[in-house]
């Protein structure tokens, strides 16, 4: 696991590099494999709640780095996707664990069809508050 973890890391230090240079594009697809690894190692934790807590704090930068560069490549919906995924994951794991509430948490966390619909509702001067309280205005 700990080569996996490292493979994680490894993409979000890429995509870290790709975009201080300006490359958002390359940025986003390493910030995305950074994710995708640690999803797999996440899932691979089974039931122990405070290990997938901290594992959680682990991917927390390759989170917001991708939302950023998704701010920067002006896909705003999908950055409020991924800004709340990591808080709606540690939630979802913990209803799973300590209360056993699997039936109604099969939902995506990918509700990307509801941002947009939010979105679409409201004027371009929408702010957006990110998990690290970041304020920025459409």
């Amino acid at each position: 696991m700990a080569d996996t973890v490292g493979g994680g890391k490894a993409y979000g230090n890429l995509g870290f590099v790709c975009n201080s240079q300006g490359k958002f594009r390359d940025a986003k697809e390493c910030f995305k494999s950074s994710i995708v690894v640690f999803d797999i190692v996440r899932a691979s934790l089974n039931s122990d709640y405070a290990l997938r807590i901290s594992f959680l704090d682990l991917c927390h930068d390759s989170y917001n780095n991708l939302w950023k560069t998704l701010l920067a490549l002006d896909m705003t919906d999908k950055a409020l996707c991924v800004a709340e995924r990591g808080p709606a994951q540690a939630l979802v794991d913990g209803l799973k664990i300590q209360y056993g509430l699997t039936a109604f948490l099969s939902v995506s966390l990918e509700s990307k069809k509801t941002v947009s619909c939010i979105s679409n509702k409201f004027s371009a001067q929408t702010v957006f508050l990110g998990p690290q309280r970041h304020i920025i205005n459409f």
